[in-house]
């Protein structure tokens, strides 16, 4: 799981989109992501990766090309583990299949503090910058609050789920077997989430992996240069 940040800081032009169709996992599991669909209990990679099968299958999608973000990179590994005759290529960003230490806890507690009852988005945010000091992960967190037909404020991922499950989310991936699929590992230039040390363990499981580091992005790569993000996995898609 990553750090939160804004998920947009600019706009890539429209030539720089990939031209195939793919599909992108960001942090939150299918079930938890928006919020109006339906809510799970359990929540970890071998179930997150049959949600995007579920959904493949949904859409009548032959092959596909997969973009994972930080847990949903790991998602992404797993599927390629248990679906890798549904991938072209795979693109992982800022995530590596090893074990990550727990950090998230003071989120958690932060936002298990919000007033529901508040009159006002800004009286949530003044309670939060008290517990997490960084303005830009309180907005990124207040981008899942809604109002509910009560006037209340809801909160549009399953936070139980999520905190229930967490010691499953920081976990390794445990991998059937070496992957062949063309995959590129994506790092942001100041994360320390994919360290030089991790890549011979990443080309053990993956045996056509590839590494690109985007210069002026942290962990949030695609939100912190999305002009240079989308250039490099437009490259990798097409090539």
């Amino acid at each position: 799981a990553g750090r939160a940040r804004p998920p947009h800081r600019g706009t890539a032009p429209r030539h720089l989109q990939p031209r195939r169709r793919h599909h992108e996992l960001r942090r939150n599991r299918v079930y938890e992501h928006a919020g109006a669909s339906a809510h799970h209990g359990l929540m970890d990679y071998n179930v997150m990766a049959g949600d995007v099968m579920h959904f493949i299958d949904q859409q009548a999608l032959a092959e596909v090309n997969i973009v994972g973000h930080s847990m949903g990179g790991k998602t992404a590994m797993m599927f390629a583990n248990l679906y890798p005759h549904t991938l072209l290529k795979l693109i992982i960003v800022d995530i590596a299949p090893k074990q990550y230490r727990a950090s998230h806890q003071h989120y958690f507690d932060a936002i298990k503090q919000i007033n529901l009852h508040a009159t006002s988005r800004k009286e949530i945010e003044d309670k939060l910058v008290q517990t997490i000091q960084n303005k830009d992960e309180v907005l990124f967190l207040l981008k899942n609050l809604y109002r509910t037909e009560s006037g209340d404020f809801g909160i549009r991922f399953n936070l139980n789920a999520i905190e229930n499950n967490y010691m499953e989310i920081v976990k390794a991936i445990k991998f059937n077997s070496p992957i062949d699929i063309p995959t590129l590992f994506v790092k942001g230039h100041a994360s320390d989430y994919i360290l030089d040390g991790d890549c011979e363990s990443i080309k053990s499981h993956f045996l056509n992996a590839t590494f690109e580091t985007i210069e002026n992005s942290g962990h949030w790569v695609h939100a912190d240069n999305p002009i240079g993000f989308l250039t490099c996995i437009t490259k990798f898609i097409n090539s």
